[in-house]
Formats: C-alpha cells, structure tokens, sequence
C-alpha cells in the first residue's frame, strides 16, 4: 500500500519550477474522501501523475494546471485528475491521442517538442493497473484528463510456485 497524498505532494513539489517558469498558477487538491493509503504500484501512479502534468504545463501558455485526487466509494475506485487552461484538443483528434508517436501538430516545425510517446505510455500503464484514462476537451479553453484506478486492485499475475518440481 501507498500514500496516494505523498505522492501528489512529492510531484506538487517537484513541478514547483515548471509553473513558477511558465508563470501558471499550479494546485493540488486532494479531496477529504481520499483514503490515506490504496494498494497498487505506487511508481506507476507517479509516473501517471508527471506524464499527465508535464502534458498540462506543456500546452498550457496561461492559466493553470490543477491536480486533483478523489475516491470512488462506491466502486471502490480513485480518481487522478489533471485540469489545464491550455490549448485544448480538437473534437476530431481526441481519439488519437493515445496512440504512439501521435502529436496533434504534424509539421516538422513542431512549437511542441516530444516523441508523442507520453500519452500511449500513460494509457498503457493505467491499463495495466487495471485503470481507465478518458478525457475531456474545448479548443483554446483546456482539457480534463481523468484516471481511474482500483483501490484495491487484483493481481494480474499468475502465482508461481517456486521450488516445486515437475512430475
């Protein structure tokens, strides 16, 4: 088990930089129903968590970028959710951002630098959390991206017996 609240706060602070240069205002908020602790793989969640800010303070010019934890109660799920006053997404492009190698700006002249890798690597791994990412949009306002994860995930991996030997 983790502390989903650590890990927020040890990224709030190490995001600190980024909005002070891009001159965002940058908040975590943590909602009084997140449990102290959920099981799962707290470097996964955290890397989640700087994937989906670096996104959000990389298409953000002005505004801010918010961070925002929640639970579920009763699916037993929490929530990470990252909000920015950015860009947005265009309507038609919003099914293919997950996907590898995909920026939104296909000119070899890119404003945004990236491999268009960090979001088809975020999806993969809330996939493998047993997670959901989804996210909502409106050009030249900003976008929501929310991820949803069990509190209590199961083990994908077959148990192994170890020292067992073949009959």
């Amino acid at each position: 088990a983790f502390s989903p609240r650590e890990v927020a706060e040890r990224i709030t602070a190490q995001m600190e930089s980024l909005s002070v240069k891009s001159n965002l205002k940058f908040e975590t908020v943590i909602s009084p129903n997140m449990p102290a602790t959920v099981r799962g793989d707290e470097k996964r969640v955290e890397q989640v968590m700087v994937n989906l800010l670096s996104n959000a303070f990389k298409f953000t010019n002005s505004g801010s970028v918010t961070l925002s934890l929640s639970a579920n109660p009763a699916d037993n799920t929490w929530n990470i959710e990252v909000s920015d006053t950015g860009v947005g997404i265009p309507p038609h492009a919003i099914n293919v951002i997950f996907e590898e190698f995909r920026q939104l700006d296909g000119t070899y002249t890119r404003a945004y630098k990236g491999s268009g890798l960090g979001l088809a690597i975020t999806r993969n791994l809330v996939r493998l959390m047993g997670g959901t990412i989804g996210v909502k949009s409106t050009l030249d306002v900003g976008s929501t991206f929310t991820v949803t994860l069990p509190m209590n995930p199961q083990d994908t991996l077959e148990p192994v017996m170890l020292g067992a030997t073949a009959n």
